[in-house]
């Protein structure tokens, strides 16, 4: 029996377990197997703002960190989220920050897998301006 598929874009809370304002991630926009595109805005309470409205340059990692998380709970069969640990990141580069009210665009594709361990590739834009890149190492529970 086919499972339905899903209709995008589809709200990120529901394939991750951060929740409420600890939920950085907006709307799962495209998925491919592999890779994600996923939104976010920066409202002005967002929780990764600064007192300056502006990202924290670490909030550009929770931000993959959340998307790759969105990308395996939408591959699982069951209604729970995926959990996952960040286990490492490399290759960061912040080229630009994000500000208050900035929509970002995150895609974020497997580029290796190991047993529960992938090595995620990440881009952050916003306008068609790439902000940042990187990869991360990330453990998935199963």
């Amino acid at each position: 029996m086919n499972e339905p598929k899903l209709q995008f874009p589809v709200n990120a809370a529901h394939f991750i377990p951060q929740q409420g304002e600890m939920c950085c991630i907006d709307e799962i926009i495209a998925s491919a197997g592999i890779s994600i595109s996923v939104t976010a805005t920066l409202h002005p309470k967002h929780i990764l703002l600064t007192q300056q409205k502006v990202l924290v340059r670490a909030g550009f990692i929770e931000l993959a960190a959340q998307s790759g998380c969105a990308l395996m709970g939408l591959g699982q069969k069951s209604n729970l989220p995926a959990t996952a640990w960040l286990a490492g990141v490399q290759n960061v580069v912040i080229h630009k920050d994000a500000y208050e009210d900035d929509v970002l665009l995150i895609s974020v594709s497997i580029a290796h897998e190991l047993a529960e361990i992938r090595v995620l590739d990440f881009k952050i834009a916003t306008q068609h301006q790439l902000l940042a890149s990187g990869s991360l190492k990330v453990f998935y529970a199963q």
